[in-house]
């Protein structure tokens, strides 16, 4: 019997995703000046993407799950947890299921700003905009509309079995946390749908703005 250490499943699990092996010299973004207003959230830069993006996955909607680690992990939790919890009864009815999604702000201990890695001589206050050095390829800015300050990280979505009792997750996702909830639920979504053709999914509650509820069937 071959012996496999935790080393060996990480490589393993991670040896697909393209986003470890990228260069982690870019340019730095800056934190936003102008303050969003009290449970708003960041406004698109593209108006109308949400629309196109929707348009654009009931056109491609035989498109496979991204060949990731995010995928992987999803895989794992729906072998070992959610497809079991569902046999036993504690997720509902999988012919008519029901869902909800949220995000959450994830600020990172990694620096915003990067370590300078070029040769420029500056001055005490001068900045340059050669490319630094950064620990966290994927992190941004993000508005926290709940503690109505700015953060630097990511964006942690989750599905969760609204029809349990414990509200279990059955899909996870996390992206930059300047990418709209709104956007990442139309990827989330379709990766969900994907994920569990065993499932018949009847509506799905995304409380993406305080106070408010939209179902989606």
């Amino acid at each position: 019997m071959e012996n496999i250490s935790y080393y060996d499943f990480m490589d393993r699990l991670i040896r697909k995703d393209r986003i470890l092996y990228k260069s982690k010299l870019h340019r730095s973004k800056r934190k936003l000046k102008k303050k969003q207003k009290k449970n708003k959230k960041m406004d698109f830069s593209k108006p109308g993407v949400v629309n196109r993006l929707v348009d654009r996955v009931l056109k491609y909607n035989n498109s496979q799950l991204p060949d990731n680690l995010e995928t992987t992990l999803n895989h794992i939790l729906k072998e070992v947890f959610v497809m079991p919890s569902l046999s036993m009864g504690i997720l509902g009815d999988p012919n008519k299921f029901n869902t909800a999604g949220d995000g959450t702000c994830m600020p990172t201990n990694a620096s915003p700003y990067g370590k300078k890695v070029c040769n420029c001589k500056l001055k005490p206050g001068e900045h340059c905009d050669c490319p630094r050095l950064f620990s966290d390829l994927t992190a941004s800015w993000g508005w926290d509309s709940y503690n109505e300050q700015y953060y630097y990280g990511h964006t942690f979505h989750g599905f969760t079995a609204c029809d349990s009792f414990y509200s279990l997750p059955i899909h996870i996702k996390c992206v930059t946390a300047e990418r709209h909830n709104s956007v990442t639920g139309v990827y989330a979504l379709k990766e969900l749908v994907d994920l569990y053709p065993e499932i018949n999914f009847y509506s799905d509650i995304l409380t993406y703005k305080t106070k408010k509820k939209y179902y989606v069937k």
